[in-house]
Parts: C-alpha cells; structure tokens; sequence
C-alpha cells in the first residue's frame, strides 16, 4: 500500500500533489461538517491533526529530516480545527459552505507551496521567498481569527482565555520567526521569541475577555495583535527595526483598538 502510494506520487508534479492533498484535506474538513454533535466534532479533531501529519509527511517526506519544516504543519491543521468549529457559526446554506470549503482549500494549497518555496531557500535565495513570506504571514493571520473566533465562542472565564490563547499561539508564534531565519533545527531564540510573543498575545485575549464587544470583532483585534507584533518580532530578531517599519506596525495596531472602541457597547 505504502509503495503504491510513493509510485503514484513519484508519477505527479509537485503541484499536482499540493492539489490532490488540499483537495484530500478540505474533504475530510467537508465530512466534518456534516457532524451535528459538538463533542463528536471535538473528537474530530484528533482526525483531522493525524490527517494534517501524514498528509505533510507525504509531502515533504524527503525532507522529514528537516526539523524547522515541521513547524509549517500547524497552519493546516489550525486551519482544519478552526474552520471545523467556526462552521457552526455560519449562517445554514449549503452554498456558503461550498464558498467556504473552497476557501479552506485555497489556502491550505497556498501553505504547502509556501512551505516548498521556504525549503527550496534553505540551500539557496529565490526571488519567490518574498512572495511566499507575504502568503505565510496572510495565512498566520486568517489561522489565528479562526482559532480565536472558535475558542472565544466557548465563553470560558477570562484567565483560561488567555492560558488557551498562549498555548494555541505559542506555535503559531515560533512558525512566524522560523519564516525569516529557516533554519533547519529549531533554534533556542525561536522558542525565546516565540514565549514572549504568545504571552502579550494572551495578555491580550485576557482584557478582550472583559470586553463589551462581539466575538468576532474580538477576534480580529487578536489577529491584528499577531500580525502587528510578530512583525516586529520578525524585523528584530532579523536586526531590522527601522523607524519608518517600527510605526507602521504601532498605527496599524492604534488603528485596530480606535476601531474597536468605535464598535465598543459600553451600555
């Protein structure tokens, strides 16, 4: 079985392989849905992380060596789970969730093409390795709105909240580090970055939990979170903090909180 498996795709481009995997993937994702229990649909989970494993593993499996390759794996299966929960939260027509799974699978087909341009520039510089930083980054973002989104809806108290969101981030976190090092090996300041950056995250879904606002609003104020302080995370540990980089990150953050402030019910 296992040959036959190799053979078929030793036959394929790596794009056709990409295809058939997120294709693969987004049906499994699919299935899921037609789950109506929540507590079989969390056990689904443990499905969908196993098929994530594999399905990468089969991908890469010439580079399983690589450590610091793995760490792509998390954005698919974040992207599974997350949209497996946030499903239930979307309005019930069929062709919304057809648009929706055909999104998942976009994305999930991006991240396996990110990732093989990331190792590709581990041995040499390729002009694609902007672009795909570029799609990670979007990725990262989109991952964490739904995970937060999902998790948030659960309504647990304010400091599980936030131990939840340092756990479910802290990964996310040292993937955004990797992205502009690429290191084979997981590196100590990967972790040590990683550890800062998860925990004023979950700082942050701490005081949004005593926020008056929509779930979903609190969520995309937590992804902005995210992308506003892991690129700074990224242009420091890169020894790259300029000025002009350091305030467009500050106001597009300051932009995020007066917005939510605008949305805020404070009655």
């Amino acid at each position: 079985m296992e040959l036959g498996v190799r053979m078929v795709f030793s036959l394929l481009g790596y794009r056709q392989r990409f295809v058939i995997a997120s294709a693969f993937l987004t049906g499994l994702l699919g299935a899921g849905f037609l789950i109506e229990d929540f507590s079989l649909r969390l056990w689904y989970l443990v499905v969908l992380l196993i098929s994530s494993l594999v399905v990468y593993g089969l991908m890469f499996r010439r580079n399983l060596h690589l450590i610091g390759l793995w760490l792509g794996v998390v954005l698919p299966f974040y992207l599974l789970g997350g949209s497996l929960l946030f499903e239930m939260l979307l309005p019930s027509y069929w062709w919304m969730r057809l648009m929706f799974l055909g999104l998942v699978m976009v994305m999930i087909y991006a991240n396996f093409l990110a990732s093989n341009i990331f190792l590709v520039s581990m041995q040499r510089t390729i002009k694609l390795y902007q672009a795909a930083l570029g799609v990670s980054l979007f990725l990262v973002i989109a991952v964490v709105f739904l995970v937060m989104d999902a998790l948030l809806a659960f309504r647990f108290m304010p400091w599980i909240n936030m131990i939840l969101t340092f756990l479910l981030i802290l990964p996310v976190s040292v993937y955004l580090i990797w992205m502009v090092d690429l290191s084979a090996g997981l590196r100590k300041k990967y972790l040590y970055y990683g550890l800062i950056l998860a925990l004023l995250v979950g700082e942050g879904s701490l005081v949004m939990s005593f926020w008056p606002t929509p779930i979903t609003i609190k969520a995309i104020f937590i992804a902005s979170l995210v992308y506003g302080l892991g690129g700074l995370f990224q242009a420091h540990f890169l020894e790259k903090v300029f000025k002009q980089t350091e305030q467009e990150f500050w106001w597009l953050l300051a932009a995020v909180f007066v917005s939510v402030l605008l949305v805020t019910r404070w009655g």
